[in-house]
């Protein structure tokens, strides 16, 4: 049995580095955010009330995101183990249920070296990723070469859909908001809603999801239902 660890260390620089490739999500979403809160006030004199309080407003949402996302980041982290025998690999992470996968089950390993090697079976949420800052990291992917060719992987493709994604949703949020018009409403709202729908499913079935998060994410429910209402008004 060989067991691996990310050393506290290098837990940090990790999370800052996740840090920043979130930036440009968090700057896309603010710039949108901004743009259809103006768009709706117009020129009028309250932007000189309005800018400052949404600023505030926006940078303390902000900054406890970062902060519960660093504390939930650094906490799964730390408890982080792989154990690899001849013929199964486990990942053991707080929070997280156990994920086992057994050497018969790989139907292909990748790596992309900026991040880390992948370990797939079959099933799409069946799967182990193993960032690069693990102890002997090499030792590892050495021993997992002996079970199959690992392929080199370049882009990463989430965090693409991710930068797109999460500023769509802003604002198709607010033209569903904004937008008097049924045309728009009713398709970009059902939209959302499949998309809210979807989103809760996966995150409440995947085995990778936190439960501090799958516990908050009917939050979600409340723009869903707002947007539903909209959609409503204009059917009825």
């Amino acid at each position: 049995m060989k067991g691996f660890k990310v050393p506290e260390k290098k837990i940090n620089l990790e999370i800052k580095k996740r840090l920043i490739n979130a930036t440009p999500i968090i700057l896309i979403t603010m710039i949108a955010g901004f743009y259809i809160g103006l768009s709706r006030i117009g020129s009028s004199g309250n932007l000189y009330i309005v800018i400052p309080i949404a600023i505030l407003i926006s940078s303390f949402a902000i900054f406890i995101g970062i902060r519960r996302g660093y504390r939930i980041n650094y906490e799964s982290f730390t408890p982080f183990k792989i154990v690899l025998m001849d013929d199964y690999i486990s990942r053991y992470q707080k929070n997280i249920p156990e994920i086992k996968i057994t050497k018969s089950e790989v139907v292909s390993i990748t790596e992309d070296i900026k991040n880390g090697i992948t370990i797939k079976t079959k099933t799409p949420s069946k799967y182990i990723y193993i960032p690069n800052i693990i102890e002997r990291y090499d030792e590892l992917k050495e021993s997992l070469s002996q079970w199959m060719e690992i392929k080199s992987v370049e882009k990463n493709k989430n965090q693409f859909l991710q930068i797109i994604a999460v500023p769509g949703i802003i604002i198709g949020f607010g033209l569903v908001m904004l937008s008097d018009s049924s045309y728009i409403v009713i398709p970009v709202g059902i939209s959302l809603l499949l998309i809210f729908v979807w989103s809760t499913y996966y995150i409440q079935a995947s085995p990778h999801v936190d439960t501090r998060i799958k516990k908050n994410i009917f939050v979600s429910l409340f723009p869903a239902l707002i947007i539903l209402y909209k959609i409503l008004s204009f059917i009825f």
